[in-house]
């Protein structure tokens, strides 16, 4: 109250003369500068508050992959133990120059260990998968990071949940070996295979040498490449959960950074080969043909 007067008596006095109009405007523009901040905070803070999807930011780094993001492993099969493997197939992924290749060998293949000639059978049986990756690594003067045993039947538990794969088998059987597997369909050129039907076709007895060695390699490719974005969602959960029945040096680790290889394989499709490196049978051996070092090591990598 005594503010209010001694406003009042100023006013009076005519120390503060101002009209109806001039207070007006005075206090509009008071108000005005308490409320324009207050509406220009609130509108940064809406904008900030947009999701980061939203806007692009600059300077956030989006991961790429690198020579690290690329592995090769050896994986082989047998009815018993690691010891007495009879397939073994080179699977290689590269994240960095996108592609997936496989490469199947007959167990008679010849190879060099510590500059003396065997097989990998016979390197198999000495010290196994790890001698087999020695031989190999010395023969085709390539890198194997890791190798994995199992048996065929844990194989088809890890590769179940790629799904089936489409394949013409007119190119490996007769029609009447087609017949006895119950897998012909008039008018059909491809079969339908599931990785447990796929195994009982390759442990056909109509099968040869050459024919089984090369539909090994073709149908694993094929179930690689059936689905992409599968990969880093099936592959790695399920070698952990067959592990108490495989034979690798796979650690733990390393499942992660094969995780990591086919996050990168479901963003952009790979390029798929088939090495079929060249070679012939004799009585008791596979021989690699001179070029089958070159091939390897262009696609794979190099020692």
């Amino acid at each position: 109250i005594y503010h209010v007067r001694y406003a009042h008596d100023i006013y009076k006095s005519g120390v503060i003369c101002l009209s109806k109009t001039k207070a007006f405007w005075l206090s509009l523009c008071a108000t005005l500068a308490v409320l324009v901040p207050l509406y220009c905070m609130a509108m940064a803070l809406t904008i900030t508050r947009v999701q980061p999807t939203d806007t692009p930011q600059q300077g956030v780094p989006i991961a790429q992959p690198t020579r690290a993001d690329a592995k090769t492993v050896l994986v082989l099969t047998g009815a018993k133990t690691a010891q007495t493997a009879d397939t073994y197939v080179l699977l290689h992924f590269d994240a960095l120059q996108n592609k997936v290749a496989v490469a199947a060998l007959p167990q008679q293949t010849q190879v060099q260990i510590d500059g003396k000639t065997s097989t990998l059978r016979a390197a198999a049986e000495s010290a196994g998968p790890s001698q087999c990756v020695a031989a190999l690594e010395q023969t085709l003067e390539i890198v194997i990071d890791n190798y994995l045993f199992a048996a065929p039947e844990t194989l088809c538990k890890i590769a179940e949940g790629l799904g089936n794969i489409k394949l013409s088998l007119r190119d490996y059987l007769t029609e009447e070996a087609i017949g006895q597997l119950r897998l012909s369909v008039s008018g059909v050129q491809t079969q339908t295979l599931s990785p447990r039907l796929f195994a009982e076709v390759l442990a056909s007895e109509q099968l040869g040498d050459a024919q089984c060695n090369t539909l090994r390699e073709d149908g694993y490719l094929a179930f690689l490449q059936a689905d992409t974005t599968l990969l880093a969602a099936v592959l790695p959960a399920a070698v952990r959960k067959n592990s108490p029945a495989l034979a690798t040096n796979i650690t733990a680790t390393q499942i992660y950074d094969y995780a990591r290889i086919f996050d990168f394989f479901a963003k952009e499709q790979p390029q798929y080969s088939a090495l079929a490196l060249p070679g012939r049978f004799t009585q008791d051996l596979f021989l690699l043909d001179a070029d089958a070092t070159k091939i390897a090591t262009d696609v794979l990598r190099k020692k």
